[in-house]
């Protein structure tokens, strides 16, 4: 499955690199036929209109576009879902600050569009599956409540989902971290969020995963036991282990073979439109 490292220039958070893995199919701009001869177990080219459902992973903090590939492995497993697998670096999970970059819209709305401008994926709903570890897990939950109607199913890995507990026990006074009163009923408020789209018609489907021995779980339990009251589709699995991409991996193997994959090239509604920037979805 090859693997590319994008090195790009972010409207939001300037230079920075995304790490990709994608399928093998050649796109048909490059390949209309096979040739005569070709061995039956070569690859056919992606046919003509054909997309790839696309699966977004987002690292723990102080991680990179390498942490998915180099400590999880998962080369061998998103090969066998066919999926469009795209790793973006993420250096401020919270606060947004100038000198770091806002890494909420680039990640949310500019990289979406960018991955969709260059290679042959889906922009639709049901095709796009969010994932996040750690800190990760936390953003991939703050995108998803952000925008409920963009995913269609959304992990959080031993997700530190109550962010301001978070950052009053563990970040107490370091620089970085907004004080914590001011995030409360702001949009990187989860259950906030949460209650002001708890009407919109096409909600993600949520999957929280924690260790046996994993520090995360007073922070993510509570709030994954509160979205689930709050009517969403919210399912919890506890794993053997502990913090780590070794439990991380399982998590992930778990979660993709809960989700109604394709497995091929995916034909989505040609009419569908990203959108470009702006403030956050509201539901009505």
């Amino acid at each position: 499955m090859p693997y590319m490292r994008i090195t790009y220039l972010s409207d939001w958070a300037g230079r920075k690199d995304v790490g990709v893995y994608y399928p093998q199919e050649a796109p048909s701009a490059y390949v209309d036929h096979t040739p005569i001869g070709t061995p039956k177990d070569v690859q056919k080219p992606l046919p003509r209109g054909g997309k790839y459902q696309m699966l977004w992973l987002i690292h723990d903090e102080g991680g990179n576009f390498t942490d998915w590939p180099l400590r999880a492995d998962i080369e061998k497993l998103c090969e066998e879902y066919r999926l469009f697998v795209v790793m973006p670096t993420v250096q401020d999970f919270v606060t947004g600050l100038i000198e770091l970059g806002d890494f909420y819209q680039m990640v949310a709305l500019e990289l979406p569009e960018l991955m969709n401008n260059l290679f042959p994926v889906s922009p639709a709903r049901e095709d796009n599956f969010l994932v996040g570890c750690g800190f990760g897990g936390y953003f991939a939950y703050r995108i998803a409540m952000n925008y409920p109607h963009r995913y269609r199913a959304v992990a959080s890995f031993s997700g530190l989902l109550d962010i301001v507990s978070t950052v009053q026990e563990r970040h107490a006074g370091q620089d970085g971290f907004y004080p914590p009163e001011e995030m409360l009923g702001t949009e990187k408020d989860i259950l906030h969020m949460a209650r002001q789209n708890q009407g919109c018609e096409k909600k993600p489907a949520l999957y929280g995963y924690c260790g046996d021995n994993d520090f995360s779980r007073s922070y993510g339990k509570p709030v994954h036991d509160a979205l689930k009251a709050l009517g969403y589709d919210a399912a919890w699995k506890d794993l053997y282990g502990a913090y780590g991409y070794a439990l991380w991996k399982q998590a992930l193997e778990d979660f993709l073979s809960r989700l109604p994959l394709a497995k091929a090239p995916v034909f989505p509604d040609p009419s569908i439109v990203l959108p470009k920037g702006g403030k956050p979805f509201y539901a009505d």
